[in-house]
C-alpha cells in the first residue's frame, strides 16, 4: 500500500482514491499476513481506512516505508493495539511532523502508556535515525520492551554515522548521542547490524559497537552478523575487529553463553573486476584479524551477496546489492 509523495498539509485526490481503493479491496482480504505501508501520511487517511487497516487481525508483519506521522507513539499504538499477533515490525523510515515524545501528562493510547506491548513480536528490523533509535532506548518514553524478540536487525549504521555515534574530526573520540541498550531482551538469539562503509578516511573505531553488544544478556544469543561495503581487502585492517573480538570472547568460553556464529558480509565495490583470489586473500585477512572466531571455527565470511534467509524472514540491508 503507497503513494507517491508524503503529503503533510491536506489530502489530495490521490488520497482520496487511495481511501476509497483501502475501504473497497482491504475488506476482502481479511487473512492478510504482511503488508508494506509506504509514501503516506497517516493523518490523510479517513477514519474509515484506518479502521479498516486495523481490522487486520491476522496480521504478523508489517513494514512502514517512509511515513508521516505526528508522534512516534502513535505508530507504537498502531501496531501495537491493532495487530496482536504481529511477528515482525520493519521501520526503512519515518518521518515526524512533532519530533518530540508526547507528554507524560497527555492523553497516551492505552497500549503505550503500559508494559504490554508486542506480546508475540520476534524480529525486529530497523533502520536506525534520529527517530527510530529512540525506540531503542530504555531512558525513552518510546522505548519497545524486547520481551520475545529473538532476532533485531539494525539497518542504516556505517562508522561515522551522526545518529549513532557523533566522530570528532580533531579527535579520536567517540559519543553516542543515543544509547541504544539490549540488556532487557532475555530471548536475543540474533543480532543484525549493518552497513559499515570502510574507507581509509573514516576511523574504525568500533567501541560504541562493544558497549552496545555488551548491554546483550541474553543467554540464547548465538548469530551475530555484522555487514560491510568496502573498496579494498587492505582498508578491511582498519577496522577495529580485535578489539570487538575481545569484547565478545566471554562468550566463546561459556557452553550457557556459547556464541555459534559470527558472520561477516563484505560487499567490494567494482567487484566484477576482482579475482577469486582477491577474495580469498580478503577473507584470510579477515580470518587474521578474528584469530578466536577462526579457531573455534565459529567465524563465517562471505564475499558474494547473501541469499534471502528464511530465519530472517527474508531480510538483508536494504541498500545492499550489485
Amino acid at each position: 500500500m503507497g503513494h507517491e509523495v508524503n503529503d503533510v498539509t491536506s489530502p489530495s485526490d490521490d488520497y482520496d482514491i487511495l481511501n476509497t481503493l483501502i475501504c473497497q479491496h482491504i475488506p476482502v482480504l481479511p487473512n492478510l499476513k504482511s503488508i508494506t505501508v509506504m509514501g503516506v501520511t497517516w493523518n490523510c487517511l479517513t477514519p474509515q481506512s484506518k479502521a479498516v487497516l486495523g481490522s487486520l487481525q491476522q496480521l504478523k508483519s508489517i513494514c512502514w516505508q517512509s511515513v508521516v506521522f505526528e508522534y512516534l507513539e502513535y505508530l507504537l499504538d498502531i501496531c501495537s493495539s491493532g495487530f496482536p499477533y504481529l511477528h515482525a515490525l520493519k521501520i526503512r523510515q519515518i518521518i515526524l511532523t512533532e519530533p518530540k515524545s508526547l507528554k507524560l501528562d497527555d492523553t497516551l493510547p492505552a497500549a503505550v502508556s503500559n508494559g504490554s506491548r508486542f506480546p508475540n513480536l520476534h524480529l525486529l528490523d530497523i533502520v536506525v535515525d534520529k527517530n527510530a533509535a529512540t525506540l531503542l532506548s530504555i531512558s525513552s518514553p518510546t522505548y519497545i520492551q524486547p520481551r520475545n524478540i529473538d532476532t533485531m536487525c539494525f539497518s542504516g549504521v556505517s562508522v561515522g554515522d551522526a545518529i549513532l555515534i557523533s566522530l570528532r574530526a580533531q579527535q579520536k573520540t567517540v559519543t553516542r548521542e543515543v544509547a541504544i541498550s539490549l540488556s532487557q531482551n532475555s530471548n536475543l538469539r540474533s543480532v543484525e547490524i549493518s552497513t559499515f562503509n570502510l574507507h581509509p578516511s573514516m576511523h574504525g573505531d568500533t567501541s560504541w559497537l562493544q558497549a552496545m553488544i555488551a548491554t546483550i544478556t541474553s543467554q540464547e544469543l548465538r548469530e551475530i552478523t555484522i555487514w560491510i561495503n568496502t573498496e579494498s581487502k587492505e582498508w578491511i585492517k582498519d577496522f577495529d575487529f580485535r578489539s570487538l573480538e575481545k569484547a565478545l570472547l566471554p562468550r566463546l568460553g561459556s557452553d550457557s553463553l556459547a556464541l555459534v556464529e559470527f558472520t561477516l558480509h563484505i560487499k567490494f565495490g567494482h567487484q566484477y573486476a576482482w579475482s577469486s583470489d582477491y577474495l580469498l586473500e580478503a577473507v584470510a585477512a579477515v580470518e587474521t584479524q578474528l584469530p578466536a572466531f577462526h579457531t573455534k571455527g565459529c567465524l563465517v565470511v562471505h564475499t558474494q551477496r547473501a541469499a534471502a534467509s528464511e530465519a530472517l524472514d527474508g531480510w538483508w540491508p536494504y541498500v545492499w546489492g550489485y
